[in-house]
């Protein structure tokens, strides 16, 4: 079975190479659905973990382009910057996560894994910390 989403992704590309990028911004926007929104954050972390870079790039920006505020994209956009050396904005996309979806554990996990690559595993417990409390003090 042949995605949809995959060939207007395709397409997309194929028309800013043509220079025609207003039109291919709008057809990325019209196919980036909600379950496009999944395989395509799907892809996103397959490529992530394959090392393919360019293709995760790809994919999280298209993702971001049609939803600003997908804190799942976000979140791989995270990673993938700490994969490419990119810690303080990593971390700063890290914090926008959790600021913005407290309660998504992903990013807390990812942030404190990203301070324990950049050597202050210190940073990692006291955030570890924070979250705790706040989630305690939320339930009493």
């Amino acid at each position: 079975m042949i995605r949809f989403d995959h060939i207007a992704k395709k397409l997309a590309f194929n028309l800013i190479g043509a220079g025609t990028v207003l039109i291919a911004s709008l057809t990325v926007s019209a196919q980036v659905s909600n379950q496009s929104e999944k395989w395509l954050l799907q892809d996103a972390g397959s490529a992530i973990t394959s090392g393919d870079t360019i293709r995760a790039e790809d994919e999280l920006q298209l993702i971001l382009h049609a939803s600003p505020h997908s804190y799942q994209a976000m979140d791989l956009l995270g990673i993938l910057r700490a994969q490419e050396k990119r810690e303080p904005e990593a971390e700063q996309i890290f914090r926008n996560v959790i600021r913005d979806q407290p309660g998504f554990a992903g990013a807390h996990i990812h942030l404190g894994l990203l301070y324990v690559q950049m050597g202050a595993p210190e940073k990692a417990v006291r955030s570890e910390e924070r979250r705790v409390g706040k989630e305690c003090r939320s339930r009493w």
